[in-house]
């Protein structure tokens, strides 16, 4: 079912990790400053994350490359390549492409459902947003505008006479330089590094997640998910702020969104801890709750799964039961 736990401690945190992730649910563990303060920047991954798209992979599809560059792929992936060398070696497969295919590409981009309104939240928490990317400018920056994102920065493709040359041009937008951006914005906008989130899904995000004070691995690879500790999976639950300001969810299976993340965003600084459950996970009928889990004088052991106590934020019950 549905569950909650009442936790002051870190050492209460990690027992509830691993009952939520034995049970497929997801946990969002605000701490430090964030326990009782609001986000003052929000620095997220794009590729796969705040999309469900790979700007390269759009890219070498326009090129007609698309094998080769997924061989690239895979061997950075088996540990054979580091990311500059696959990322110049994928980019290299691109030498020739027209300007105008990075538009074509450009409108291929899926973008994650929620992005938007997680940007919005964001702002309504009062932090400013910046997006980190190893694809490139001529996508990202457009994106960025349209979701309404404060930041950004990600790889420059160089160009002469009117076609991509197959080289990058600038410093390379790697897992460091994720890092020193987020703490270049957090100065800018004098927010300590515990009131900033990050937000990715892979190696490549792991540096940034170190320098800020929650990291959210969203939809991704087992290594982000070990260092973030904080995960949202692949179940969609949309957060809708109704005419008398209750939030309402309504749950939709299999499609990762970043709605919940709204959610979250909006109560972070009223909430010691959050898990986001499905039950439909279990049972395969039931309501779709969110809880945030209450602070108590003294350290309560966690003894099961089941009801225990909390504060219902908000819940929906599906047509199904």
């Amino acid at each position: 079912q549905i569950f909650v736990y009442t936790t002051t401690v870190e050492a209460d945190m990690h027992e509830v990790r691993e009952l939520a992730s034995a049970s497929g649910a997801d946990v969002i563990h605000p701490h430090g400053a964030l326990a009782t303060q609001p986000p003052g920047l929000l620095v997220s991954d794009v590729d796969s994350t705040l999309t469900r798209t790979e700007a390269i992979d759009l890219l070498a599809q326009c090129a007609g490359r698309a094998d080769e560059v997924a061989d690239v792929t895979a061997r950075a992936m088996a540990g054979e390549m580091d990311f500059t060398e696959s990322l110049r070696a994928r980019v290299g497969c691109l030498a020739g492409l027209p300007v105008g295919a990075v538009e074509e590409a450009r409108s291929a981009i899926v973008v994650t459902p929620g992005a938007k309104e997680l940007i919005a939240a964001a702002h309504e928490a009062g932090a400013t947003v910046g997006l980190v990317s190893g694809g490139f400018t001529s996508m990202v920056e457009p994106l960025a505008a349209e979701l309404g994102a404060d930041h950004a920065v990600a790889n420059e493709l160089e160009v002469a006479d009117g076609h991509l040359t197959g080289r990058l041009t600038g410093e390379i937008v790697d897992r460091a330089a994720k890092a020193s951006w987020l703490r270049r914005w957090a100065a800018q906008a004098t927010v300590e590094a515990e009131r900033v989130i990050a937000i990715g899904d892979g190696a490549n995000d792991l540096d940034m997640f170190d320098a800020a004070g929650l990291a959210i691995a969203f939809c991704a690879k087992p290594v982000a998910v070990e260092a973030a500790r904080n995960t949202v999976m692949r179940t969609r639950v949309c957060a809708e702020r109704s005419s008398n300001n209750r939030t309402e969810i309504s749950p939709s299976l299999s499609t990762p969104s970043m709605a919940r993340l709204s959610l979250v965003l909006l109560r972070i600084s009223r909430t010691r801890a959050v898990v986001l459950a499905d039950s439909t996970r279990y049972s395969g009928s039931g309501p779709v709750s969110v809880f945030s889990i209450k602070v108590s004088q003294e350290p309560t052991p966690v003894k099961n799964i089941g009801y225990m106590s909390g504060e219902l934020i908000s819940s929906h019950t599906s047509p199904r039961g």
